[in-house]
Formats: structure tokens, sequence, C-alpha cells
């Protein structure tokens, strides 16, 4: 950015958008450090609706979405115990039943 300062990832504003999510009255506590210099530059306050930027490509609708339908799927499982793996560039996930144990 023009004003020095280090990028915020997708992951990251995911992360902080869920953490205040699921904490309605939490606010993020944010510094903007100087990449070049290691400068503490600005410390910014956010509340969930100040956390995504303009031009985000994070979109939380989306992210509900998916986490909604695994729940889904998860629950309509029978009891037991289950490995959820997922390949990157995969639209599907799976669910692996743990084997029963052995006497």
């Amino acid at each position: 950015p023009d004003e020095g300062w280090e990028e915020v990832t997708i992951g990251e504003t995911a992360r902080w958008w869920t953490h205040c999510y699921l904490r309605p009255d939490a606010n993020m506590i944010i510094g903007r450090v100087n990449v070049a210099s290691s400068e503490l530059l600005l410390v910014e306050q956010r509340d969930l609706k100040a956390i995504l930027p303009q031009g985000c490509l994070f979109d939380p609708t989306q992210s509900f979405k998916l986490v909604h339908s695994l729940l889904q799927q998860a629950i309509s499982l029978p009891v037991g115990q289950y490995c959820m793996s997922h390949r990157l560039g995969e639209d599907c996930v799976r669910f692996f039943r743990a084997a029963p144990e052995e006497d």
C-alpha cells in the first residue's frame, strides 16, 4: 500500500471477521507496521462492520453457506468418530468413519 504498511491477507480478514462475529461486543485492535523499518505507524480499533475493507475478497455469506452445508452433512451421519478431509482446489469434502477398535 501507499502508506508503507503491510497488506492484510484474505485469511487474516476472515479470522478477524469470525472473531468479532462470534463475540458481538468485541473490537479488533490492529497495529500497522512499516514493512521496511518495522516502525509502528498506526493503531486502529475496528468493530464487525469495519473489519471488511472495501473491495475485500472475503465474503462471509459464502463462507457461512459452506459451513452450514458441512454441518447439515455431518448431522446426517450415524453417531461415531469421523475425520473430515478436503483437498486444496476441490469443491468437495469427504467424511471418513473411524474403524472399530479391535479387542
